[in-house]
């Protein structure tokens, strides 16, 4: 199964990759290429350039729960609030006036209206009761360009297929943070290709890399990358043909597996003998395990579909894409 990287809230090794890399070169040989394909001067500077406009994005949920009683769960018995959160990233396509475009995944901008959970039957199994209805009140959604304050946003444009979202934000920022480069537009990730991964896991912006595989769903690939919860929308940069790191896609999803567990009561101190009574309000949980080294990542042509799909929305607001952006 795969699982969304942006749900939140929840270093890598470098150096065997000069080593694959190069192969059987000599040791000067070996330092020369290692650095030229992966390390260079060169790609570090853009990878600092870059870096200015990869933004975190976020967004909160409020549900109004109510705890259901009664013999078919159809009478309310109490009522209370509860926020889901999620954070992931994005990359800031345009820059004007005081005025932010970024884009984002588009999972990370959606929650259900409503969710329901069940009773259970003594064996476990889910009854048809309800247990719990959870009705979505209010939506939040922000960008963070790591100053002290958040600052809200406005989801402007989603498309569930691609798993795509744009949004607008009023903030200030220096001039030139815009993404600038082009998009790899006609060019398919192949085996073994190098990219650069930004993220924004717990908060922070963080840089990974990885070699490409093709993936068996449609306008996807696979990156060896080490990712992690908050990498949903983040940037993934190529290196082109003339040598300048291009959009090559953004980040969607990741491998996982679900593992359910006995958990004590949270009260207990940990390595404590349980006794009786604290036995009885163990409980079964659920939970998932990321493989690692599994990411999903969208294609360019997803991403020149999208912003096409788009443009009326955004010119719509007065926010005019620079014509590289798009595909040609």
């Amino acid at each position: 199964m795969t699982y969304s990287l942006g749900r939140a809230v929840k270093v890598i090794l470098l150096a065997s990759v000069a080593a694959i890399v190069v192969g059987c070169a000599t040791p000067s040989q070996r330092r020369d290429a290692g650095e030229t394909i992966v390390f260079s001067e060169n790609i570090r500077q853009q990878l600092r350039s870059l870096e200015r406009s990869v933004v975190g994005v976020g967004a909160a949920f409020t549900y109004r729960v109510e705890l259901l009683g009664g013999p078919r769960g159809t009478e309310v018995a109490a009522v209370s609030d509860t926020t889901i959160e999620a954070f992931g990233a994005g990359l800031v396509l345009y820059h004007d006036n005081g005025r932010v475009a970024v884009i984002t995944t588009q999972h990370l901008l959606r929650s259900d209206d409503t969710i329901l959970t069940y009773h259970r039957s003594p064996e476990g199994k889910q009854t048809h009761v309800p247990a719990t209805r959870s009705v979505r009140t209010k939506s939040t959604y922000f960008i963070d360009d790591q100053t002290p304050q958040l600052k809200k946003a406005e989801v402007l444009c989603t498309d569930l297929r691609s798993d795509l979202g744009l949004l607008t934000v009023e903030m200030t920022m220096p001039s030139g943070l815009a993404f600038g480069r082009s998009v790899a537009y006609g060019r398919k990730l192949d085996w073994g290709e190098m990219v650069y991964v930004f993220g924004f896991p717990r908060q922070t912006k963080q840089l990974t890399f990885g070699m490409v595989s093709p993936s068996r769903y449609p306008g996807n690939f696979v990156i060896d990358a080490v990712t992690r919860f908050g990498y949903s929308g983040g940037p993934v940069f190529a290196v082109g043909k003339d040598g300048e790191l291009e959009l090559a896609g953004v980040v969607r999803a990741m491998a996982a597996e679900e593992i359910e567990f006995l958990a004590p009561p949270p009260d207990v101190v940990p390595g404590k003998q349980l006794v009786p009574e604290e036995l009885a309000r163990v409980r079964a949980n659920r939970k998932h395990l990321i493989e690692y080294g599994m990411t999903f990542g969208i294609e360019a042509e997803r991403i020149g579909q999208f912003l096409l799909q788009c443009r009326g929305v955004l010119e719509g607001r007065g926010i005019v894409l620079s014509s590289r952006l798009f595909p040609q």
